[in-house]
């Protein structure tokens, strides 16, 4: 796990239920209330924000958030229990994140974004300047990285797939799916790149 984790997050304020979030600060306000949050916690409260409604799984956490290596989703538990005990939060009747089993967690509090939240976003892609980001037909390649997004479910879930199968000494993981659906984009721009950058991946 790196180091000293910087929230990747626009560090505009935000309200998650009736919490007030600083990013800038790793503040929760609530009231006269005020807690300080760890860097991971800020940013896996973001990352949940971001996505209100969304079934999130542990998996996906550990690519977007964690940015890997790891071993077991015991990260993304510590965490979790973290930032619900810090929202004051109940897994049994939740009010802020609920666990859907065997998928992952979903933020089902209401969530309000400032207006120009989106524009400050500050994801790889916004620094894109290599020409037209869309391939036709042809598969994206590690080239396109940056700006292959909506697919980290089925990133982490063919990670993970490839870990158990490492972890019970098999040598082969079949990617099924339709022609053109884009399984070679997949391996290509969304897990090959993770598994060869020089930090190391899992």
């Amino acid at each position: 796990m790196a180091t000293n984790p910087t929230v990747a997050s626009p560090k505009l304020p935000l309200r998650v239920g009736d919490w007030l979030v600083v990013p800038a600060s790793l503040l929760l306000r609530q009231g006269e209330r005020q807690l300080t949050l760890e860097p991971r916690v800020m940013e896996l409260l973001l990352y949940l924000a971001e996505r209100q409604g969304e079934v999130i799984s542990a998996e996906q956490l550990l690519v977007n958030v964690w940015h890997g290596p790891f071993y077991s989703d015991a990260p993304v538990q510590r965490a979790m229990s973290i930032l619900r005990r810090s929202l004051g939060d109940d897994p049994q009747s939740p009010r802020y994140i609920e666990t859907i089993r065997k998928r992952g967690y979903r933020l089902v509090a209401e969530v309000v974004l400032p207006e120009n939240y989106a524009a400050h976003l500050g994801r790889e892609d916004a620094t894109w300047g290599d020409g037209s980001p869309f391939v036709g037909l042809r598969a994206f390649d590690a080239g396109y990285s940056g700006v292959f997004f909506g697919r980290a479910r089925s990133t982490a879930l063919l990670l993970a797939a490839m870990r158990r199968q490492w972890q019970e000494g098999g040598r082969l993981v079949l990617l099924l799916g339709a022609s053109g659906c884009g399984k070679t984009s997949l391996l290509n721009a969304g897990v090959l790149p993770l598994l060869t950058r020089a930090t190391g991946f899992d």
